[in-house]
């Protein structure tokens, strides 16, 4: 009897601890056996069409890893069967796009994230207002997986830009609030620019700006403080740039464009000039009557440089530069430098993109 006795608590024993070992803090089963089977969890990202298009962003894996990735101008724009429940698959293609492992998340708060989806799914999204134009998108998102039908319900938390709206629901904010927090500690992180422009790349920059302002009316000149990483146009090969310059030189400016550059007041041109930062540029272009009556001279918009690669000796280089000059107006161009006994001159200019 004493021997049944034992052998029925230790089943007991057994039975609760099974469940207990699947069960979540908040008493449930699914969600811990759906965490481990879904592999997307949560992404933030930014898209903009106005500019060329633009597309970057960061997500968390179910193994709380936290990638970066980033679209070139060039690539096809993302466009899964069902946008609001896309497959693994189709994410998987969305985010194999310069992507770069840059973080982790541990497994505790993980957990704790993953348990607050599912809440945050039925909240109700506000109204949606009107903020601007041409300033593109910020979207937080998370999903929940569908095991039947194989796809990755998409939970909005958070819309900014164009037309901005929001998930009210508290687990909707503090998921938020945790990408944002995410996104912006991870930008932390990252090491700075080894690119430190020297004077020969001013020398390139001026000669490139000086010899594009064909009008004396021009009496100031707005240029990005940091540099486009490739200007968003990083070509896939050489083999359409073999007639502009040397494979050495492609090369490097290939090299060169892992991350931007802050520019300085080290500019020689013809016009007074000034750097706006990449926020100062974006709050304009909601409002681009604001630009040009705070900047009257300027004819050109604002004007933005990618870093720069060079031959070995330093006579050949290659460089993108981007305009932005409202709704709508903007372009780039691949320009190909050589150094002569007077200077820098433009060999060839190559449009890239207009808008």
């Amino acid at each position: 009897m004493i021997m049944k006795s034992i052998a029925y608590a230790l089943l007991i024993l057994c039975f609760a601890f099974c469940n207990c070992a699947y069960a979540n803090l908040d008493g449930s089963t699914q969600s811990s056996t759906q965490q481990t089977a879904q592999r997307i969890f949560c992404e933030r990202s930014y898209t903009n069409f106005a500019w060329g298009f633009q597309h970057r962003g960061i997500y968390v894996d179910s193994e709380g890893d936290v990638f970066r990735y980033e679209y070139q101008r060039d690539d096809r724009v993302w466009s899964p069967k069902q946008p609001d429940s896309p497959t693994e698959q189709e994410l998987e293609d969305k985010y194999n796009h310069g992507r770069k492992a840059i973080g982790k998340v541990g497994p505790q708060e993980l957990h704790e994230k993953y348990r607050l989806v599912e809440p945050a799914s039925r909240g109700r999204l506000s109204k949606h207002v009107q903020r601007g134009a041409d300033q593109g998108e910020s979207v937080s998102r998370c999903y929940l997986l569908d095991a039947a039908a194989g796809r990755y319900k998409e939970v909005e938390l958070k819309v900014a830009g164009d037309w901005s709206y929001e998930n009210p629901a508290p687990s909707a904010k503090e998921l938020t609030k945790w990408l944002e927090s995410l996104e912006a500690s991870k930008e932390e992180q990252k090491p700075a620019a080894k690119n430190t422009p020297d004077e020969q790349d001013y020398a390139v920059y001026s000669a490139l700006i000086n010899q594009n302002i064909r009008s004396d009316r021009v009496e100031l000149i707005v240029i990005e403080d940091h540099t486009e990483i490739g200007g968003g146009l990083l070509p896939k090969n050489y083999s359409g740039f073999s007639k502009y310059v040397s494979e050495e030189t492609f090369a490097d400016f290939i090299a060169n464009q892992e991350r931007d550059s802050k520019l300085d007041r080290q500019f020689t041109l013809k016009a007074d000039y000034v750097l706006l930062s990449q926020s100062e540029i974006e709050a304009f272009s909601r409002d681009w009557q604001r630009f040009y009556e705070k900047y009257p001279g300027s004819s050109h918009g604002v004007i933005s440089l990618s870093n720069i690669g060079y031959d070995k000796t330093r006579h050949e280089a290659m460089v993108v530069t981007s305009y932005y000059c409202g709704p709508r107006c903007c372009g780039s161009s691949y320009v190909f430098l050589a150094r002569e006994q007077d200077g820098w001159r433009i060999k060839k200019a190559v449009p890239a993109a207009i808008c």
